[in-house]
Order: structure tokens, then sequence, then C-alpha cells
């Protein structure tokens, strides 16, 4: 038999809105060739739609018999979308241009700057003071500097923020601005627009990525942030003993940590935390030039 399309009972799927889409699926009989199916439902479907522009034409096998075309059949899917939602075939001798900024982590073993140290039991100021060392283990009577790792993303809340820029906006001066806060922590209370506003210390501008759309059109910018809040007390829920007598207070991005040094219990040689540790590990900046026309 001649190759048949029919349309499934179930297949009209809708989206209204800034996202419209339509999808249809389809029953495509009478042919072995998997070509010959996609210009069997390219020929039986209209190229628009109500305003949409057909995006996509896919089938899949169901059955398929070489030796007898008439068993074949195949599972179709036809999609519109909106013409902008249509992708942009660059042709010959066009440029794409994009940009990519932070990312990546660094190990690092100095503080930016140490803002407390405790001692457990003790108040501010009280036990070592390891003038910004990280992390440092006592083994065998000696100091051992372990460093972090930075950014520590874990646990963090995550912004992915697209904004759409003209080239004005998006700006080499802009560009080498966004470059030189990558990574930085905001100074001061900072208005991600269109999301919410943090206090200072409670923002990591992870990076961003930008790229044109089309050969001389604005650009999609995409920013991720990283957000973690400020804590009046970071010690509030330790069993005493081992927290200091006053409040530990940690902005977002400062880094917690504890020296431990060694005693003997119960003839068994066991770790004690002999310091607790609050320091600066970003460097900090006004993030508000992040926000264009602001």
């Amino acid at each position: 038999m001649a190759t048949v399309v029919l349309e499934a009972y179930d297949s009209q799927t809708a989206e209204t809105g800034d996202a419209a889409h339509i999808e249809f699926t389809f029953h495509v009989m009478g042919t072995a060739n998997r070509a010959v199916a996609i210009a069997a439902l390219e020929a039986e479907t209209a190229s628009t739609l109500g305003g949409l522009v057909r995006s996509r034409i896919r089938v899949e096998p169901v059955h398929i018999d070489e030796d007898d075309a008439d068993e074949c059949v195949w599972a179709g899917l036809v999609e519109y979308d909106r013409p902008e939602r249509t992708p942009e075939i660059p042709e010959t001798g066009d440029d794409i241009t994009s940009f990519e900024i932070g990312g990546g982590s660094l190990h690092i073993y100095q503080a930016v700057k140490h803002i407390q140290h405790y001692e457990p039991g003790g108040v501010a100021g009280t036990g070592p003071d390891y003038k910004g060392a990280l992390n440092v283990v006592h083994r065998d009577g000696k100091p051992d500097v372990q460093g972090v790792e930075i950014p520590q993303l874990d646990g963090a809340q995550i912004i992915n923020l697209t904004r759409y820029l003209t080239n004005a906006e998006f700006s080499p001066t802009y560009r080498r601005i966004a470059s030189r806060l990558a990574n930085h922590v905001n100074d001061a209370a900072f208005t991600i627009v269109g999301v919410d506003e943090f206090e200072a210390g409670e923002v990591l501008f992870v990076g961003m990525s930008g790229r044109r759309r089309g050969k001389d059109g604005d650009w999609e910018v995409g920013y991720r942030f990283a957000v973690r809040p400020n804590i009046v007390d970071a010690c509030a829920d330790w069993p005493a003993g081992a927290k200091p007598t006053v409040a530990v207070p940690k902005k977002g991005w400062e880094y917690l940590w504890v020296a431990y040094g060694e005693e003997v219990d119960a003839d068994q040689l066991v770790p004690k935390a002999i310091s607790i540790n609050v320091d600066q590990v970003h460097r900090t900046a006004t993030l508000a030039d992040l926000n264009p026309g602001e």
C-alpha cells in the first residue's frame, strides 16, 4: 500500500503565552524507509499553524519489516513554535560571538582576612590565632596547613538569571567590569534585579556567559549567582564545651573552620578542638555594576 499518515487519537498538546508550543503525534505506515516516513509527515502537515512555525519533524520505528512495507509502522512527532524560537542557522561567512567569564575553582591556604577566633568554652580573641592560615591540623606537635577549595557551592542557593542586553549595554567596558567582579562577594546590600535583595556578604558572583542573537542582534546574557545567608551565631547548635561562650557571627561566604590538636583520653590519643576560626576567603566588591543601567 502507499504510505499513510494518521494522526494519533491523543495527538495534540499545546502551551500558550510567550513560550507558545504545539505538538502533534502521528502513525506513519506503509514504508520501511525513515526518509520516506519523514517526507510523508512533511507533506501531510502545514509549515505554519496559527502564527507558529513548524520547527521539528521526528519519526521513531514501532515495527519495521524490510520484506513487507505494508506491515511497517512509525511513530511521528511534529512540533510548532514561535518564529523567534526556531533556531537560526548561520550562513557561511557569519561569525558567532560568545563570552564566558568565571568558572573553575582555586585551592587557597591563606585567607584574604582573618575575621575572628574563639577558644572552645571561651570568648572572642582567646585560643591560638592562625593569622589567616586555613584548616590547620596539628600532627605530632607540628601544624599542617591544609587550605580550602573555593568556591564551595554545595548547599548554596544557585540563581541563574538570563537578560537580553543591547550591544551598547553589553559593551567591552561592561565585560571588563564583569571579569573583575567574578568570584567576588557583595560588600554592601545588593539587589539582583527581578529576583531579590540580599545583605552584604550573602551573594557570590560566580560568573557570566553571553551569546549574540543573530549576526548583528542583541545579546542573551546568563548570570550565575550563589547565595548563602548571613548567620548571627554559627555555633549556636554546637554542644556545650565545644562552642564558645559568645555568639560567633558569620557572613554568608565567610569560612568557619576548627583547628584540632591532640589529647589523651582513656589511654587513647583523640582530637581536641583548640580554636574556632572565621576567615574571609573571597574578595569583596560592589556588585551593583552588574545591573546594566542601574
